[in-house]
């Protein structure tokens, strides 16, 4: 997934797990009639938002402030918004 995707147009994932395909946002309004992203429909359920980083290796790794330690390469970082 890529920032400009993300911020811009539509980005759907499949998931490992259920191997469904998952809306992260939608920009572009294919789905809605607005645009959004998971974290909007996350906050809108009520359910917590979390950010963090993405490490080589695949461990997730979250800060409560937000803040990161700078260790991890620009790909694995997800996009951090306020």
């Amino acid at each position: 997934m890529s920032k400009q995707g993300y911020h811009k147009g539509t980005v759907l994932i499949t998931c490992p797990e259920c191997k469904n395909r998952h809306v992260m946002s939608d920009h572009l309004r294919i789905f809605s009639d607005t645009s959004m992203t998971i974290e909007d429909l996350m906050r809108k359920k009520g359910q917590l938002v979390k950010k963090g980083t993405i490490g080589t290796d695949g461990d997730v790794e979250f800060w409560d402030d937000g803040s990161t330690t700078g260790s991890l390469t620009p790909e694995a970082k997800i996009e951090q918004q306020s």
